[in-house]
C-alpha cells in the first residue's frame, strides 16, 4: 500500500493582525502505523511535531533521511522512543531528508503517535 500523505501547515505570522480563536492551532494527524506517512516538501525548511497521545504506553517514531547532496551523509532517526504524553519537535531541510518525489517520510509504531509538519519561512 502507498504511504498515507498529509500536508504541511503554514502558520500565521510574524505580524498576523487580528487573531481569532483557532487561528493559531496546529492540526495533528494520527500516524499510519502500517503503511507509513509522507509529507510533500513545500518549503526548503520544515519543523515536525510528534506527540504520543496514549495514556500509558511508549511508542517509537522514525524519520527517514536521504544522502545529503554535499556530504553524501545520511542518518535516519530510527525507533526514537516517545513516552506516553511526550511531545517532540524536529527541524528538517530538503538536504538530507527529501525522498524521491519531494517527500518527507515519517513512520510510527502505533497510531497513538500524531504528527504536524509546519513550514518555516
Amino acid at each position: 500500500m502507498p504511504r498515507t500523505s498529509f500536508a504541511a501547515q503554514t502558520p500565521k505570522g510574524p505580524f498576523p493582525g487580528v487573531v481569532s480563536a483557532g487561528d493559531l492551532d496546529l492540526v495533528m494527524t494520527a500516524g499510519d502505523d502500517v503503511d507509513g506517512n509522507e509529507v510533500p516538501f513545500i518549503s526548503s525548511r520544515m519543523f515536525v511535531v510528534a506527540r504520543n497521545v496514549h495514556a500509558s504506553a511508549p511508542y517509537t517514531v522514525t524519520f527517514t533521511s536521504a544522502p545529503d547532496p554535499i556530504s553524501k551523509r545520511s542518518a535516519d532517526i530510527s525507533a526514537f522512543s516517545m513516552a506516553a504524553g511526550d511531545v517532540i519537535g524536529f527541524f528538517v531541510s530538503r538536504a538530507g531528508w527529501e525522498q524521491v518525489g519531494g517527500l518527507l517520510y515519517l513512520d510510527c509504531e502505533d497510531a497513538s503517535i500524531e504528527f504536524a509538519v509546519v513550514v518555516l519561512p
